[in-house]
């Protein structure tokens, strides 16, 4: 890291979340290709607070859904700068653009209520498995420690239809339970880049503090630290790669897959067909979900 308060990118400006989020050249290319006319939103906002206000909430001048492009392109922006300070990871303007565009499939698909205005929430409960955005496959993973901290992890891939593509167990000694979270993505995306299976990809583990070490990262003196490198080094072998926190309860097959290791006789299992002790979880995730 660097004491240098002038933005890495285009060393116009400083370096504060009003210019990472909007003023930075990244930043505007980024509003240009998501939005077809981001001028109106870009000009005549000096101060970060109004401008968020202006954007998040919905107006005659603003597209619809707009509300919730502009969030998520936020989200995108700053998790870019986290990667880029922390990772190292060089990512383009188009990456990000895509991210938003498959998010935004993923919320409009899922009934998100576009007339929703600031201090609102519509809640939506999930009571099973997403199916991701046509063309992306999704990895869901877990890991599990039993006595003497013996640990061991698990994943399944899917894809947009909710199908079944390969699955995976492994024993993996002594370990805590977030290096075995994160072993398991480590699996996941090995058996993602050494099948060619597809190159986008949504990751969901029911744990945040993976997920943030994935999406941000960690600094060289953690333990964890090339685990979470490895993962960014698979990451860049993705045009779309999108990591997310679910509850355990949406993550079902990944935690019987972790846990079903401990009875196996191998160290490590693929499993190339439908998962036998699983398959009523399998129909399960492909069911509705709840609005309310």
């Amino acid at each position: 890291m660097t004491m240098n308060p002038l933005c890495s990118i285009c060393l116009r400006g400083e370096e504060d979340s009003l210019h990472v989020l909007k003023d930075c050249r990244f930043a505007q290319e980024v509003w240009s290709k998501s939005c077809r006319d981001s001028s109106w939103m870009l000009a005549d906002q000096d101060n970060l607070q109004p401008w968020l206000l202006k954007n998040l909430s919905n107006s005659n001048r603003s597209p619809p859904g707009w509300n919730y492009r502009f969030s998520i392109t936020l989200d995108l922006l700053w998790h870019r700068r986290n990667r880029a300070i922390f990772q190292g990871q060089s990512i383009t303007t188009n990456q990000v653009v895509a991210e938003i565009n498959a998010q935004m499939i993923f919320a409009t698909t899922y009934g998100l209520n576009q007339q929703s205005q600031v201090g609102e929430v519509n809640y939506s409960y999930r009571l099973n498995w997403m199916k991701p955005p046509k063309g992306i496959l999704k990895l869901n993973c877990d890991g599990a420690v039993f006595r003497e901290n013996m640990a061991s992890c698990g994943g399944v891939i899917r894809d947009s239809y909710g199908r079944f593509v390969v699955a995976f167990t492994e024993k993996l000694g002594m370990c805590s339970i977030l290096k075995s979270k994160l072993w398991a993505i480590i699996h996941g995306l090995r058996i993602l880049v050494n099948r060619n299976l597809g190159h986008q990809v949504i990751i969901e583990s029911d744990s945040s503090i993976a997920v943030r070490f994935v999406n941000e990262g960690c600094f060289g003196s953690h333990p964890y630290f090339t685990l979470v490198q490895e993962i960014k080094e698979l990451s860049n072998q993705f045009s779309l790669f999108s990591c997310y926190h679910i509850l355990r309860e949406d993550n079902l097959v990944a935690d019987i897959l972790a846990k079903r290791m401990m009875v196996l006789e191998k160290d490590f299992f693929v499993y190339e067909s439908h998962l036998s002790f699983s398959y009523h979880l399998l129909l399960a995730d492909n069911s509705v979900f709840l609005l309310i």
